[in-house]
């Protein structure tokens, strides 16, 4: 073994330490009971797949909609949660999305570092991402497309810096992975066109076309694959045809402007902290376009904040570790670390975090009262509380 192979094993092996470190600390962070009422209607649905083994294709939740036609865009999210469930209760519910939470923003911060960075600046970024991010950081579909959509960024990332395209071959399961779960594999397409065009500008001009051919070839085969799902290609195309219906959407809070939201001034920090990291001079075209692109749907719809700040992860971690590279080591180590610290400690200190079930939030003891007395009909009640009450029921 030659010197240099030998002397790269320990950096190897720091770096891996490292990951796992942050993926610890990003996990107990973000750990926090089940206190969303739409998990359950994904449970139910989760349920009704495993009983038929088949997709729904009418309307069965719903009471006064039942036989009608019925689509379920996100069934694989609920027969995951469902079968966890059985497996490992609600705590085993908490622990999962955790560690969803946790991977997606361990490898966005992976991928923006370089291994050469100080240990202590992957704690910067990561807890600026959980901060923006924790209030969607909750027991929906959404969280898929956040692990699926940092993992396509790291694998882009390595493709970038070492050109071989084996780092590509995973994008098409990924998509048609997401498709089972949410129905946006479209956003890993548009992250995957931006990173073409990093590839047209920084690869020598005799490799642009084979790249580029490449990287066109893995976005179609990402939306062939993708389209192998219950509903087809409605499922790729439902954000756009969705984000059309402004009249439905007017009713729906979390499609409400940002700055009319109450997540408006998290929206401007975490707007304002990420285009300062496209100053330092490692900017790249990639990370102008992609947080131009997703900064405006942050800005438009309350809910796309935290994909922006995932999205703006990686030239925030850049940013981070170049400035830190250029400042006093010891005084700028210490002052990143305690904003760090208290930035993670504040989902631990909102009444969220722990295990199970959140107290005197659904209807638990309604549940036992039902079952007892099993009231002839059916049941009309609020429509989220409906969602746990089916479920128990």
């Amino acid at each position: 073994m030659s010197d240099a192979r030998f002397s790269a094993i320990p950096q190897f092996q720091s770096v891996i330490v490292r990951r796992l470190v942050l993926f610890a600390v990003l996990f107990l962070a973000s750990l926090r009971m089940v206190g969303d009422y739409d998990v359950f209607f994904h449970m139910v649905v989760g349920r009704e797949v495993l009983r038929r083994m088949a997709v729904p294709t009418e309307e069965f939740y719903i009471l006064l909609l039942q036989g009608q036609p019925g689509e379920y865009f996100e069934w694989g999210f609920g027969v995951l949660y469902h079968l966890v469930y059985r497996l490992a209760g609600l705590p085993g519910m908490s622990v999962l999305n955790s560690l969803l939470a946790a991977g997606a923003i361990t490898l966005v911060v992976a991928a923006g570092l370089r291994r050469e960075a100080a240990w202590w600046v992957m704690f910067v970024p990561a807890a600026l991402l959980l901060w923006w991010m924790d209030f969607r950081l909750v027991f929906r579909p959404e969280i898929l497309l956040f692990l699926f959509l940092a993992a396509e960024i790291f694998l882009l990332e390595r493709f970038l810096a070492a050109s071989d395209h084996r780092y590509l071959m995973p994008l098409p399961l990924i998509a048609w992975m997401l498709a089972q779960c949410h129905p946006s594999p479209a956003i890993l397409v548009m992250v995957l066109g931006a990173y073409g065009l990093q590839v047209l500008l920084q690869a020598p001009p005799p490799a642009r076309l084979r790249r580029a051919l490449t990287v066109a070839g893995t976005g179609l085969a990402m939306l062939l694959l993708a389209a192998i799902n219950p509903h087809g290609v409605k499922q790729i195309i439902l954000p756009f045809t969705f984000a059309s219906q402004t009249d439905l959407l007017q009713n729906l809070s979390e499609f409400i402007p940002s700055l009319q939201s109450s997540k408006r001034w998290l929206f401007v920090g975490a707007a304002l902290t990420i285009l300062a990291a496209l100053a330092a001079p490692n900017r790249r075209a990639v990370d102008v376009l992609l947080i131009a692109v997703f900064g405006f749907l942050a800005f438009k719809y309350v809910r796309n904040i935290a994909m922006f700040a995932l999205i703006g992860g990686v030239a925030l971690t850049r940013a981070t570790d170049w400035a830190a590279s250029r400042l006093p080591r010891r005084a700028t180590a210490l002052s990143a670390l305690a904003g760090a610290v208290a930035l993670l400690t504040l989902p631990i200190t909102n009444g969220e975090w722990g295990l199970g079930l959140k107290p005197n939030t659904f209807p638990d003891k309604g549940v036992g009262l039902l079952a007892q007395y099993r009231p002839k009909g059916n049941i009309l009640n609020f429509i989220h509380l409906g969602s746990y009450l089916r479920w128990r029921l």
